[in-house]
């Protein structure tokens, strides 16, 4: 049985996308045969939303080491750790998550001296857990397989808060980890493109592309809706589960195609709108403004049995991309999730990219994410077709949903893995030889 250290800074009981993502890898890599140590974070050192239950899925064989950090500091004084991480970030950190670098490191090295492992994989989201497997792959020299689950000073959420002093350090420290680490995997060939191609044709090569993956084992215990409860007769319901990202990706057009259409006819009755995650009340006072109350519910963030539950009794779900006048390299996590519900989703994302690719692929609808116009006439479309009765999946809808799931994604990024794990003990055989 192979040996693997995986190294991520989000993992259970964190919620988050990112480590929901690690916990499904993690259970399909052990059900692949892997014997897994994870290095995370102390949930207490950190200021990330946690969620105890998610626990309970991480697998019984799987060893977990949890390292402080001290990010939380200064937690009961909000104006000034705002203003110590805002002057570590003109400086040039990073990240905030960096608090975690060196409690990590010496946690990887007591770990390395007492057990061999055959692979490193680090994973980011965030990115200092990249940065600890590099310092890890300068000191013990072991095979090591890095993954990027968005770009990172690519990604238009990194250049519009960026200093410039984060943009120098994090773009000579994303070339270190390219060329040091023995593959780089990315989660979309569009990713990749656009990650790799300022770097040269050798370092280009190592790219390699695993999608997210849905574990069917999520829908475990989740109620299913009843018959009664889907007849025409009732509000189309639409459901966004999920951040938000203030300035960037927000659901602002989505409610002034709502506010157009219920121009033209009154939606009371006929749609209801929820949307569930973080920073949601923010959006309060255009709801009150475009007089949408009576069909926009605005909810807080929710464990992950209950967005699960969220979606499944939606009608159609929603994926909301930030606008982007070129090609969108996004493919966002609850969309994978999404799949395994089978429920319509109706994408709100740039007409060129991963979102819209997927979507198209499946026979989804897709809109420009900041086209009112084309946001409204998609609503009206779906409104026309839930008057006749149930919406109904496209023929194509499963088989390119079955793409998706965990065990073929963690089967692909297995591969990877002992690959990198082969290739270190051939050269360490061939250097014994000479």
């Amino acid at each position: 049985m192979r040996q693997l250290l995986l190294v991520s800074y989000a993992f259970p009981p964190q919620r988050n996308p990112e480590s929901l993502l690690v916990l499904a890898t993690v259970r399909g890599l052990a059900r692949s045969g892997w014997a897994i140590t994870v290095l995370t974070i102390d949930p207490a050192q950190t200021t990330e939303a946690i969620d105890q239950d998610l626990l309970e899925e991480v697998p019984p064989s799987v060893s977990v080491v949890r390292a402080g950090g001290f990010e939380h500091w200064l937690s009961d004084f909000p104006p000034l750790r705002r203003s110590f991480w805002y002057g570590l970030r003109l400086l040039g950190l990073p990240e905030r998550s960096c608090a975690w670098y060196f409690p990590a490191l010496r946690a990887a090295r007591r770990i390395l001296r007492k057990q061999r492992f055959d692979v490193v994989h680090s994973w980011a989201n965030y990115q200092v857990s990249n940065l600890v497997a590099l310092g890890l792959r300068r000191e013990f020299h072991l095979p090591w397989v890095v993954h990027f689950s968005d770009p990172w000073t690519d990604s238009p959420y990194f250049r519009a808060r960026a200093t410039t002093l984060q943009r120098l350090s994090c773009a000579r420290f994303e070339r270190r980890i390219v060329e040091e680490s023995d593959a780089v995997v990315f989660v979309t060939p569009e990713t990749a493109r656009l990650v790799m191609r300022k770097y040269s044709n050798t370092l280009a090569a190592k790219a390699r592309i695993v999608p997210h993956g849905y574990d069917p084992d999520m829908l475990a215990g989740i109620p299913t809706v009843p018959e009664s409860d889907l007849s025409a007769a009732r509000p189309l319901l639409l459901v966004h589960v999920g951040a938000f990202y203030p300035g960037l990706r927000e659901p602002v057009s989505l409610l002034k195609a709502l506010a157009m259409v219920d121009r033209e006819r009154p939606l009371a009755g006929r749609l209801q709108l929820r949307l569930v995650g973080p920073y949601t009340e923010r959006y309060r006072p255009i709801v009150q403004e475009l007089g949408l109350v009576p069909i926009v519910d605005l909810c807080p963030p929710v464990s992950r049995r209950e967005s699960l539950i969220e979606a499944v009794r939606a009608d159609v779900l929603l994926v909301i991309d930030a606008p982007s006048s070129g090609e969108s390299v996004f493919l966002p996590s609850k969309l994978v999730d999404y799949l395994i519900i089978r429920k319509p989703i109706l994408g709100l994302t740039a007409a060129r990219g991963a979102t819209a690719r997927v979507l198209s692929e499946a026979g989804l609808p897709v809109a420009v994410a900041d086209d009112v116009a084309s946001i409204a006439d998609a609503i009206n479309q779906l409104l026309l077709e839930h008057d006749r009765g149930p919406l109904a999946l496209p023929a194509n809808f499963d088989g390119v949903a079955s793409r998706y799931n965990i065990s073929l994604t963690t089967g692909e990024l297995s591969s990877i893995l002992e690959s990198a794990a082969d290739a270190a003990l051939e050269s360490r055989a061939e250097a014994s030889v000479q």
